[in-house]
């Protein structure tokens, strides 16, 4: 199987998990030993498109382009495949997987699905722009108060203790944005700012905005252009070209 091509990276405390499109494998920090794990030895297909670990549980979560999932636990593997069987018909790729409170929230191709982890069984699906109006949804973030998710036509926000998400009517489409109806790709939290990341080839764009205003602005030294994708840790903002 090919390795060249890695499509996503997650980082644990004693573990460094990489995917490319056939195949996960992982580096141990604690005994340098590598793990290889594909569909000749368990895993449901290739066509991965996103990985994300949770270290706390030490699980894996894998998601494919057909919505299907697998979670890695040591050296066993659990498929689920809700998503990928649902009577949905159209784009179920899962784009990006974060984690919350014990469940896993897969941003997909037709809106987030809510991953219970402990029951290993989808708690909950929200279309955050309804059912006859579908949007892909590219990834999910959030702050104390709330969600933000970044869409292929604006930025979507929500209450994070809102317990009827699944209700469209409860997400907002944001309007303050400068480019408000554009696809955005990645979006990070970063000293009490959202940063979001307009994707349009080379003439892609970041914008940031703090929290708690509408006053949006262009990243200070980044000009526009090439950007892929965007993270943060406590101190660090981490752009990809």
């Amino acid at each position: 199987l090919p390795y060249e091509e890695s499509i996503d990276v997650s980082i644990g405390s004693n573990k460094i998990f990489a995917a490319t499109p056939y195949s996960v494998f992982y580096y141990s920090l604690e005994d340098n030993s590598i793990m290889t794990f594909s569909k000749t030895n368990g895993l449901s297909e290739s066509s991965i498109s996103s990985i994300a670990y949770l270290n706390s549980s030490d699980i894996l979560v894998i998601g494919y382009t057909s919505g299907n999932v697998d979670l890695i636990l040591g050296e066993s593997i659990v498929n689920i495949s809700d998503i990928k069987q649902s009577s949905f018909v159209g784009n179920k790729r899962i784009n990006d997987i974060l984690f919350l409170d014990g469940k896993a929230y897969l941003s997909c191709g037709f809106g987030i699905v809510v991953l219970d982890l402990e029951r290993r069984e989808v708690a909950d699906t929200w279309f955050i722009n309804g059912q006859n109006d579908i949007v892909e949804v590219n990834t999910l973030v959030h702050s104390d108060s709330h969600w933000f998710a970044a869409t292929e036509s604006g930025i979507y926000e929500a209450e994070l203790n809102n317990p009827f998400l699944a209700n469209f009517q409860n997400w907002t489409k944001r309007s303050d944005l400068p480019l408000e109806d554009e696809p955005y790709v990645d979006l990070t939290i970063f000293n009490d700012r959202l940063i979001a990341l307009y994707e349009n080839g080379n003439n892609s764009a970041l914008w940031q905005t703090p929290l708690s205003s509408s006053d949006w602005s262009t990243v200070p030294n980044l000009s526009d252009g090439g950007y892929r994708s965007i993270s943060s840790s406590e101190d660090q903002l981490v752009v990809t070209t």
